[in-house]
């Protein structure tokens, strides 16, 4: 006897703790019903204060930059970015760095793709010959190389 009014003691009381807390409904019963449960904070309709700062910030700085700024990390930056890229401002472009006259040098002489392998073996005594008659190359296959484009300008 004592057990089932201890029982219904229990049951009493989690059917007033659910009327406190104003909810009918077990948490899975509500979604089963169609009843969405909210939980945490609804999204944001604009960007605040600071994430304004930032993406204003983002038409002329770099990400590491702004982030040293505000004291979070490159990644934040990112992520606060892509949540509110419809606030983004048009960025400038950046003008081209100036090419340097050794630079432009260099790419106005184009090298010739070498696709053609020429191969062969020596013995070591040809090896030798080789590294003695040219000393100033720096490795016998440039040797050979040379020696071989020699004989073709011919």
């Amino acid at each position: 006897m004592q057990m089932t009014q201890g029982i219904r003691n229990s049951q009493s009381q989690i059917d007033t703790a659910s009327n406190i807390s104003g909810s009918v409904h077990s948490e899975p019963e509500a979604l089963q019903l169609g009843v969405k449960s909210m939980r945490g904070r609804k999204p944001a309709a604009s960007p605040g204060s600071l994430h304004s700062k930032i993406l204003s910030a983002t038409k002329n700085q770099t990400y590491e930059e702004i982030a040293a700024a505000h004291g979070v990390s490159r990644q934040r930056i990112g992520q606060i970015i892509r949540r509110w890229k419809q606030y983004l401002p048009v960025r400038m472009l950046r003008p081209k760095k100036n090419v340097t006259h050794h630079q432009a040098e260099r790419t106005s002489v184009k090298k010739e793709n070498r696709v053609h392998v020429v191969s062969f073996r020596l013995t070591d005594a040809e090896f030798q010959l080789l590294r003695r008659r040219y000393p100033e190359m720096k490795s016998a296959d440039r040797a050979a190389r040379g020696i071989v484009t020699r004989f073709l300008s011919l």
